[in-house]
């Protein structure tokens, strides 16, 4: 144990042109130090000659672990002798240490693990969004018990760091062979972690995280860092590394790792295969996935922005008409840059086929625009819009597009946080007519609200949380100001 400490351990903790440098110094120091013993009891007169091989004699010495006197001599001869074995026990010492440290690079490296440099925002196997960190041991010798630990520091204010664990350590790798890819996940869900803004070439610019101490509150994600640790199998040595995550250093991307081939047969090899990285692992582990497989790729799939009664979770699922689903379909998400108005109107005296219309409850029809939410651009608007998000196919695409006659689809991807891992983000935004009918109320005949669908979307977002069902107040325009009254109002359909 005390041969390892002095020997291995301490000599791990230098690199190699940091030592190498160390060792030249050294020889140089020692070839002039004994040069100059030599030289000072050689026997007069001392020409130009005499101190070329004293210099020649000290290095050949030092080098080769042999007395050697000639060219050099020296009086009395013990002196010249002892000087010689006294160079030559240093010289072994040197050898020593170049023994030890080359030994300590294989079994105990300074930098045991080498991390992928950027960590990646994906979908795992059952369509979860995760965040997954890689690495692999880039030593020859296998580390058991590998422990993983991710920390979020975020930047309460200008002089305040704080760090937000993401999980507990973790006993979930067993071992790690050399060189072969292994990854651990962050379920983004779980720890509230959202990508709000994500520029054209998938990498991730605004990273945040749910305040643990205001939970309707968001922190923006500076750093993650990522602590492995593990024991090697041959000397039972801990091996313990870190590696952090800059967010506005491009350190974390929208888009899935590339594949790498498992090299086997070179990790469990003879040891001098152990010694080299793997091509695949060198050309791929580094790299992210092809075009192809991208955030954004043309065969991703399509989400819808729910924003009014389709937060609600079964009024989604009928409207999509799903039969097995859970609540977790339609992860929440919230729309920056826009602000939540009542300014869309339909003309409730005009028939359209296979549409909708509205009577009071005595069956008298009003002639009146009825009006529904909208969402209007407004870059100042200082809270997000809050909603859901549904997965929709071609197919349930259409059929919402032509339920909502009186709006349009518009890529909001950009304004959404968290983004999905993969595909585009539409939403709903009213059209030109619609927006111009609201505007003629009141000067042309009133406009109304039915009272069932305020109470639909308000019990919408209460089904989604006192801070949903706050929020949604909070950035959605009142009636008041709007200028539209409330009033009963049945649901009838045109044929």
């Amino acid at each position: 144990m005390l041969f390892r400490r002095l020997w291995i351990v301490a000599w791990t903790g230098t690199s190699w042109p940091l030592f190498a440098l160390k060792i030249t110094i050294a020889i140089a120091l020692v070839t002039v130090i004994f040069a100059g013993v030599l030289l000072a009891i050689h026997p007069p007169p001392l020409e130009a000659a005499d101190v070329m091989s004293c210099f020649k004699r000290s290095f050949v010495t030092f080098a080769t672990l042999a007395n050697d006197d000639q060219g050099c001599q020296v009086r009395p001869q013990w002196a010249s002798d002892a000087i010689s074995y006294l160079q030559i026990l240093l010289s072994i010492l040197f050898f020593g240490v170049l023994v030890s440290y080359f030994v300590a690079l294989i079994l105990n490296p300074r930098r045991r693990y080498h991390f992928k440099k950027t960590a990646n925002v994906r979908a795992d196997r059952y369509g979860k969004r995760v965040l997954t960190f890689s690495f692999l041991n880039d030593s020859p010798t296998t580390v058991e018990t590998i422990q993983w630990r991710v920390i979020a520091r975020v930047e309460t204010s200008t002089t305040i760091i704080k760090n937000i664990p993401l999980g507990p350590a973790r006993e979930s790798i067993p071992m790690a062979e050399p060189f072969i890819p292994l990854r651990f996940h962050v379920d983004m869900q779980e720890f509230g972690l959202e990508t709000e803004r994500v520029s054209g070439a998938d990498v991730v610019e605004v990273m945040t995280i749910a305040d643990p101490a205001k939970p309707d509150s968001r922190i923006e994600i500076k750093t993650f860092v990522v602590r492995i640790s593990g024991t090697t199998a041959d000397l039972n040595l801990t091996a313990t590394q870190e590696h952090r995550y800059r967010i506005e250093a491009g350190s974390v991307v929208a888009r899935d790792f590339h594949d790498v081939v498992a090299n086997y047969a070179a990790a469990r090899g003879f040891w001098w295969r152990r010694l080299i990285r793997p091509k695949d692992v060198r050309r791929h582990f580094d790299a992210e996935a092809e075009d192809g497989e991208a955030v954004s790729s043309a065969a991703d799939p399509t989400w819808i922005f729910a924003y009014g009664s389709l937060v609600d979770p079964d009024e989604a699922a009928s409207s999509l008409e799903l039969e097995d689903w859970t609540a977790d379909d339609f992860p929440t998400a919230h729309l920056r840059g826009y602000r939540r108005t009542w300014n869309v109107a339909m003309d409730n005296e005009v028939n359209l086929p296979h549409y909708k219309y509205f009577v009071e409850n005595d069956g008298n029809r009003p002639g009146v625009f009825v009006a529904f939410l909208n969402i209007v651009e407004d870059n100042e608007a200082g809270t997000p819009v809050n909603g859901c998000l549904m997965r929709v196919s071609e197919t349930q695409k259409k059929a919402l597009m032509k339920r909502e006659r009186n709006y349009e689809l518009r890529d909001v991807s950009d304004r959404i946080g968290p983004r999905p891992v993969k595909g585009k983000v539409f939403a709903f935004v009213g059209l030109k007519e619609a927006n111009a009918r609201y505007e003629r109320a009141n000067l042309e005949k009133p406009v109304l609200v039915s009272s069932d669908y305020v109470e639909q979307v308000e019990k919408a977002f209460r089904r989604r949380g006192r801070t949903a069902f706050t929020h949604y107040r909070a950035s959605t325009e009142t009636l008041e100001d709007a200028g539209i009254e409330r009033r009963e109002l049945l649901l009838r359909r045109t044929d």
